[in-house]
């Protein structure tokens, strides 16, 4: 996922008309976000998860 820092004002625009135009994207962009976080960050199960396949 891209931050939205990277897009240019057009990209911006544009994606914001789509995720107006429909919610099940604006509801598959926020579970892609809070997924992207959770990677990025290795908050909550994932520690555990990482270190449990490091040692399988």
């Amino acid at each position: 996922m891209q931050d939205r820092q990277h897009l240019s004002s057009h990209g911006t625009e544009g994606l914001e008309e789509v995720r107006l135009a429909c919610p099940d994207i604006t509801a598959a962009r926020d579970f892609v976000r809070a997924f992207t976080d959770l990677l990025r960050r290795r908050r909550g199960f994932l520690p555990l998860l990482h270190k449990r396949v490091l040692l399988a």
